[in-house]
């Protein structure tokens, strides 16, 4: 009888834990969808932020061996456009793994974050294939043909940067 508490509780515990999870996820999908939708000024912490993008990725990053890792400062607080920066960390992680990790089993991608004097940086980079030469001129044109099928998205990123930033 001891034995069928014991289990039923860590069964109970197992079940909360996964509850928990979801409602988190769904949480940040929620947050995430709005910021994409409506572009508007808020407050945010651009790390905090990016951690939330990412675990709205995971249903696509969970069917991989990819990684993702973020780093930085941690009080990276500003008053600025986040759907603009969901959709430039979705872009450059959604190349990452449609063009970079093709044909590899393990990618990592490393994103970092940190508050400069009055602006911050923010380095993305990927163990992937990179761009090869003869598309390294073309990279900043809107939606270039890698393969029939494959387009890069690098002028979304690059606009959003460019109009919403202010860089």
């Amino acid at each position: 009888m001891d034995n069928y508490l014991v289990s039923g509780k860590e069964a109970i515990d197992l079940m909360v834990l996964n509850l928990n999870r979801a409602a988190e996820l769904i949480s940040t999908f929620k947050q995430v969808a709005v910021d994409r939708s409506t572009f508007e000024l808020r407050k945010f912490d651009l790390r905090d932020y990016i951690n939330e993008v990412v675990k709205s990725l995971e249903p696509r990053l969970g069917k991989t061996d990819h990684s993702v890792t973020i780093t930085g400062d941690d009080d990276l607080s500003m008053v600025n456009y986040p759907g603009a920066f969901s959709q430039i960390v979705t872009n450059l992680i959604m190349n990452s793994l449609i063009h970079g990790f093709e044909n590899i089993e393990e990618g990592h991608i490393k994103i970092h974050v940190e508050r400069l004097d009055s602006s911050f940086l923010f380095v993305y980079e990927d163990d992937g294939v990179g761009i090869s030469e003869e598309h390294l001129d073309q990279v900043f044109k809107p939606f270039i043909q890698l393969r029939k099928t494959k387009v890069l998205q690098v002028l979304v990123c690059t606009s959003y940067i460019t109009l919403l930033f202010k860089f």
